[in-house]
């Protein structure tokens, strides 16, 4: 109804359907935003969130590549970029954008949380321990990390250590 000259009038629509869980709908506002103004980099990262909700994976990647190139320090667009790459599977790449978000912002537990997965998706599950272990060790109350210390902990068949309630729950 509104046309394509209400830019932010989408971008809104867009979020607010994104934040009620409504993915399609915030897709097809975000994108007559960004078809208004194609250099807008919020409705270009909102659209690649969106996008990931919906497992359109490759068009998520492709819109974070696009904030990244726009604004290289563009904190959480390296973030999503590598959980996005880890989830398809591309380890070397994922690690490459969370090691960007740590350039950016050196205490991102999220994107430490991110190095550490790469770890284990490469079996390097001494370094993942690691990892795990330093971020419980400054910030005790991160489930995530917990969560992860255990599965390191698991693959490596350090089973006691799994069960262990002080060590991962």
């Amino acid at each position: 109804e509104l046309g394509y000259d209400y830019n932010d009038a989408h971008y809104f629509l867009g979020l607010s359907y994104y934040n009620t869980e409504n993915f399609q709908k915030s897709i097809e506002h975000l994108e007559k935003s960004l078809k208004g103004n194609p250099k807008d980099i919020d409705a270009g990262f909102q659209l690649g969130n969106a996008y990931n909700k919906v497992s359109y994976m490759d068009k998520a990647i492709e819109l974070y590549r696009g904030v990244i190139s726009a604004k290289p320090d563009h904190l959480l667009a390296h973030y999503n970029l590598g959980n996005s790459y880890l989830e398809i599977g591309k380890p070397d790449k994922a690690e490459t954008h969370y090691k960007e978000a740590l350039q950016i912002s050196p205490d991102y537990v999220d994107a430490q949380i991110g190095i550490g997965r790469v770890l284990l998706e490469r079996n390097e599950n001494k370094g993942a321990e690691k990892i795990f272990s330093e971020i419980l060790k400054d910030n005790p109350g991160i489930r995530q990390a917990r969560y992860f210390l255990g599965l390191s902990f698991f693959k490596q068949q350090k089973y006691k250590k799994t069960i262990d309630r002080k060590s991962v729950v």
